[in-house]
């Protein structure tokens, strides 16, 4: 299999930060450094960053970054717009930080050297298409929205355990008896502490209903996502869209999932 010294004749390694980058540029065919920089990660910046790298490789370029998805958002997609292929790169170890120093140079430059020798189908590539961006949003508030409504479920039960409501909670509430409850109406007869127990008995109902029609919508738009991004995922047996959508957002590369034998 080709590796990446075989297939580009120049790597670019960056070190990202918030208000700077650092950048530098081997060589593949010696794997010696062209040139280092560094520049603001302003428009500007990223502007005279691509004008350096121009200035100085021929095609057939590879950026290397590190943090894709995080400082390096905006530097990945600049350079992605500029036809430079670009792939995560792996913070240097410890160990090796601690041979070497730590520097922005030192750190760029590693960058740039994990990936030179490293096969072309094992590179990782940045999760930063805009479907994934998509599901990852819908899977977190996904977890927000179920948690919620499990904190409201218990809330009630244990409201309905505590006041004697005509419920009974002996086991786990059903969802009628839910819809039930979320359609009780004031009744002035009530003592002070059975109005107030239903009104939030109420309120706690209709938070798990009005949950559950948010999750219900937030499944369909997983699976309408998914279906986009990989339309055969979900013809495997056992596979919903929500956890097609956890695998398609873990998995940017050949090697990043592993299977047990």
């Amino acid at each position: 299999m080709p590796i990446v010294a075989d297939e580009y004749t120049h790597v670019i390694g960056v070190d990202t930060h918030a208000k700077t980058h650092t950048y530098v540029i081997l060589d593949t065919r010696t794997g010696g450094v062209v040139d280092t920089a560094s520049f603001p990660t302003s428009p500007t910046g990223l502007a005279r960053a691509l004008a350096w790298i121009d200035r100085r490789t021929a095609a057939g370029r590879l950026a290397a970054v590190e943090g894709t998805s995080s400082y390096g958002a905006s530097l990945t997609e600049a350079l992605q717009q500029a036809d430079i292929p670009v792939v995560e790169a792996r913070p240097p170890r410890r160990a090796d930080r601690g041979a070497r120093g730590k520097s922005d140079p030192i750190d760029a430059e590693a960058a740039a050297r994990a990936v030179l020798r490293t096969d072309t189908a094992l590179l990782s590539w940045p999760r930063t298409g805009k479907i994934r961006s998509a599901l990852r949003v819908l899977l977190a508030a996904r977890r927000s929205m179920d948690g919620q409504r499990t904190a409201s479920r218990n809330a009630l039960t244990a409201l309905l355990r505590t006041i004697n409501l005509g419920i009974d909670v002996r086991h786990p509430l059903k969802d009628t008896q839910i819809a039930s409850i979320a359609a009780w109406r004031h009744r002035p007869s009530d003592d002070i502490d059975e109005v107030i127990a239903r009104a939030e008995a109420v309120r706690l109902a209709r938070d798990v209903i009005d949950l559950t029609g948010k999750l219900n919508a937030n499944h369909h738009a997983l699976e309408r996502y998914v279906s986009a991004l990989a339309p055969t995922v979900l013809d495997i047996a056992g596979v919903g869209p929500v956890s097609a959508a956890v695998f398609l957002t873990a998995y940017s590369h050949v090697g990043r999932v592993r299977s047990e034998a």
